[in-house]
């Protein structure tokens, strides 16, 4: 396990990342836990997303859970129906969790992965739960199309794609390096 002074070594390491890449998100700790939190409006998203990022107190050896937070609930294609109460899903990339929607980011965590890497993760998810609003076509079908066309650029390509064309907080993010 990592000691304090590891870990908060790392989640001000992660801090800098975040606001250097990632906009204005605010940290805050609660027993043992350290969250970041703040507004997303990805370019092409017609609505403000907050999101909550929780480290829990093995951060980094254990991953992050990450919550769309607001709109809350947030809600389905289906009438009268919340996205949440589809459970664990795979077609939305979401865990049972209620009423916030918790999103499923990765298979396999690596204590090497940056937080910033998970909120390029967010808007990616964010512009694809749109997309099944307005299409019908599940989140999980819409991000593997969107990962087939990344796995054919660079990773200074992917980064520049994703990060520059959202913005986060009315900041523009592009020409940032």
């Amino acid at each position: 396990m990592t000691t304090m002074s590891e870990r908060e070594h790392r989640i001000r390491f992660e801090a800098g990342l975040m606001r250097l890449y990632g906009g204005d998100w605010h940290r805050r700790d609660d027993g043992g836990f350290t969250m970041f939190e703040g507004f997303t409006a990805p370019s092409g998203c017609f609505a403000r997303y907050r999101a909550r990022l929780v480290l829990p107190p093995s951060f980094p050896c254990q991953q992050p859970d990450l919550y769309v937070i607001e709109p809350c609930p947030l809600r389905s294609r289906i009438s009268g129906k919340h996205l949440y109460e589809f459970g664990t899903s795979h077609d939305f990339h979401i865990y049972k969790h209620e009423p916030q929607v918790k999103i499923c980011y990765t298979q396999s965590w690596d204590a090497s992965t940056a937080c910033v890497k998970v909120m390029v993760k967010l808007v990616l998810w964010l512009l694809a739960y749109e997309q099944y609003l307005d299409s019908g076509r599940t989140i999980a079908d819409l991000l593997n199309v969107e990962n087939d066309r990344l796995a054919d650029m660079s990773w200074l390509q992917r980064r520049q794609r994703v990060v520059g064309r959202s913005k986060i907080l009315g900041r523009e993010t592009h020409g940032r390096h």
